[in-house]
């Protein structure tokens, strides 16, 4: 029989802290890791990632397999709410 793979390990940085007590749609930012990408990118905590390149983020584990499937220097685009706003911004994620 045929080992199941594990996931590929994550090559990426981006720096949000999740708030892991969070339970409502997309991930909400605890804090941001200074001078790491979210922070270049003006990100801020509190803020509500809703998606990542693309990619619809409503759980940690969903956040956690699209990062997997990017490489440094890419950069993609982040949608969040903060506030009332829903805001889009592009970040170029960090090697880990």
């Amino acid at each position: 029989a045929a080992a199941t793979a594990a996931p590929a390990p994550r090559k990426v940085s981006f720096g949000v802290v999740p708030d892991f007590g969070y339970t409502a749609r997309g991930v909400r930012a605890d804090s941001i890791v200074p001078g790491s990408p979210a922070a270049k990118a003006d990100l801020q905590a509190g803020d509500i990632l809703l998606t990542l390149a693309g990619k619809p983020i409503d759980t940690m584990q969903a956040f956690s397999d699209v990062l997997r499937t990017l490489k440094p220097g890419d950069l993609v685009e982040v949608e969040y709410r903060r506030g009332d706003a829903v805001e889009t911004v592009k970040v170029e994620l960090a090697g880990r």
